[in-house]
């Protein structure tokens, strides 16, 4: 659990990329033993690759990161296509926060912006997500497969900018993009079909490497 999250929430949120890959050495790199997934939601899909490529590139674990999985954002890699709304998010008012949330969010719970203490709690974590979105990673690929997962209701959904995910691996004919009836938040409304698909592409890519 990152700090100023869930049961670390008194703590403060990072804000860069380094101090991600610093927390994640120490605390996730030495369980890496095993063939797995690397699974990134939103602001999620830049640290989860850029932890990958940081392993790839220094460390002997790279082999073991069999598959990535980047739900619900574009390519990170170039600056044209480093989103919009990453950027108002630091600079927005309170209230237009929350206006851009509610847009984006699941009709089904839209409601609980207007609870003030949860408001509270999440403006934090926007902005400081917003603050690492707002950096474009490196466009050297690497030979990670990577599948796109989306919503088809996400507001933000740009087929152009998923389909950019493909310039990032040199292992591209395992590369695809899957689009659930979901909005931005589509692997909560749609969890057990994300879970399969998870679990199919997981496999598939064991089936086509060596382990």
């Amino acid at each position: 659990i990152y700090p100023g999250r869930a049961k670390r929430l008194g703590e403060k949120c990072l804000t860069t990329i380094e101090e991600y890959l610093t927390q994640l050495d120490q605390e996730l790199l030495p369980y890496i033993t095993k063939p797995c997934i690397f699974i990134g939601h939103s602001i999620g899909t830049i640290i989860s690759f850029a932890f990958a490529r940081h392993i790839i590139e220094t460390t002997n674990k790279g082999d073991l990161i069999k598959l990535i999985i980047a739900l619900g954002r574009g390519a990170p890699h170039e600056a044209d296509i480093v989103l919009e709304g990453d950027q108002s998010y630091v600079e927005q008012t309170d209230e237009e926060l929350v206006q851009d949330l509610k847009r984006s969010a699941d009709p089904n719970t839209v409601e609980i912006y207007d609870y003030q203490p949860f408001v509270d709690m999440v403006l934090p974590m926007y902005r400081a997500d917003a603050k690492i979105g707002n950096v474009s990673v490196s466009s050297t690929p690497i030979n990670t497969p990577i599948i796109v997962y989306e919503g088809e209701k996400d507001e933000g959904l740009n087929i152009e900018s998923l389909n950019r995910w493909l310039e990032l691996t040199t292992n591209k004919d395992l590369f695809r993009v899957r689009l659930f009836p979901g909005h931005h938040n589509f692997q909560s409304e749609c969890q057990n079909q994300v879970l399969q698909c998870m679990k199919e592409d997981f496999n598939n890519v064991l089936n086509n490497s060596k382990v």
